[in-house]
């Protein structure tokens, strides 16, 4: 049980807004020393094309949903984002899912944004092992 101090009226915690902010701005700290190892180890013509590709392929189907049987819809991205994570590894790959994460979901609040970015930024290194 929240004392009435710790909800808005909303039904939010006054700690939310603080968290969201929290992980998005470590997701973006994580990313930046994870393309900072990485430019470390060399950055290519080709490996920019190739991402960029990836990028474009990203947007892509994330703008064509699948309908489902029983009326869910879901994406293929999440084929483009594993591929992306096996050929570029966890720093270009972040990249990658912070950029078409924000073109497909422009519409959203600042806040939200920054929150879901921080989520795909921590997801790429943990799923790579």
């Amino acid at each position: 049980m929240t004392s009435d101090s710790t909800v808005d009226k909303k039904g939010q915690s006054a700690f939310s807004r603080p968290y969201l902010l929290m992980v998005g701005l470590l997701g973006w700290l994580l990313l930046a020393w994870l393309l900072g190892r990485r430019y470390a180890e060399g950055v290519t013509l080709s490996l920019a094309w190739e991402a960029g590709f990836f990028l474009g392929l990203a947007i892509l189907v994330g703008l064509q949903p699948v309908r489902l049987p029983r009326g869910a819809v879901t994406t293929v991205g999440f084929a483009v984002d594993y591929s992306c994570l096996l050929i570029f590894g966890p720093a270009v790959a972040g990249l990658i899912g912070v950029i078409s994460e924000t073109v497909l979901l422009w519409r959203s609040p600042g806040l939200k944004k920054l929150f879901n970015q921080g989520q795909v930024i921590f997801s790429r290194p943990l799923s790579n092992g």
